[in-house]
């Protein structure tokens, strides 16, 4: 059981790894008046990073210039629709959310060109500090996880209470006398033999081929009780 879990938890790593090479790991800045591609875990606060349709915007950042600029911020409104940004101050009363000369780190140019001031970097952005929080949520027990503690704890009153039964009759057939070979041979025996060994091959195994038709689906899963949440009542389609 170990075993596959493991093997299916560092597949599905290996999937997701494989993802970071569609991301941007570069961005254009602007240092010794003259542009320069840097890595952009050395953007720093202060930074003017150079933004182009296609570009991810790297950092959280102030537009200093912008030329029919528009962003997706989908990742962090979770609106799909493009905003259209200029450098222009805004209200005071405006939220930061709502301000058209700020651009969060995550975000993508869908058109235009501008240059921005780097705010925030890292996990100091706001796209940072949303990543920590869903960090520090703990994850909720599933459903296959409540159903098997439930079935477990019905298994052991169960074999608790045979055992015991089997017990008294032992000892009161053989007038308690030998009371310890009643107690081995009719106590913990029968709970052993109510152990239901097979339990955790078999529930794995078949999340297992589950876990499998659905990578044949491309959809990748890391936890493999995950699929005993209402995922599991979804039917997936090509």
């Amino acid at each position: 059981m170990a075993t596959l879990s493991f093997w299916q938890e560092h597949r599905a790593i290996q999937t997701i790894q494989s993802f970071k090479k569609y991301l941007p790991v570069n961005a254009i800045v602007i240092r010794d008046a003259e542009e320069k591609e840097i890595s952009v875990e050395e953007l720093v606060v202060g930074d003017l990073v150079v933004i182009r349709a296609g570009y991810r915007i790297p950092a959280d950042m102030r537009l200093l210039k912008a030329k029919s600029l528009r962003v997706d911020a989908s990742e962090i409104s979770g609106s799909h629709d493009s905003v259209a940004c200029s450098a222009e101050p805004v209200a005071s009363h405006i939220s930061v959310f709502d301000s058209t000369n700020v651009l969060f780190k995550g975000s993508y140019c869908t058109e235009g060109e501008g240059v921005g001031i780097v705010l925030k970097t890292g996990k100091f952005t706001v796209l940072g500090a949303i990543a920590q929080i869903h960090h520090d949520i703990p994850l909720p027990e599933s459903k296959l996880q409540k159903e098997l503690r439930s079935f477990a704890n019905f298994i052991t009153l169960l074999a608790i209470g045979m055992a015991t039964v089997v017990f008294l009759i032992g000892c009161f057939v053989a007038k308690f006398e030998n009371v310890l070979d009643h107690f081995v041979v009719g106590f913990l025996v029968i709970i052993v033999a109510n152990v239901p060994q097979g339990l955790p091959a078999t529930v794995m195994s078949q999340l297992r081929i589950n876990a499998r038709r659905m990578a044949a689906k491309n959809v990748y899963i890391k936890k493999l009780d995950l699929i005993g949440r209402p995922l599991s009542s979804f039917s997936i389609n090509r």
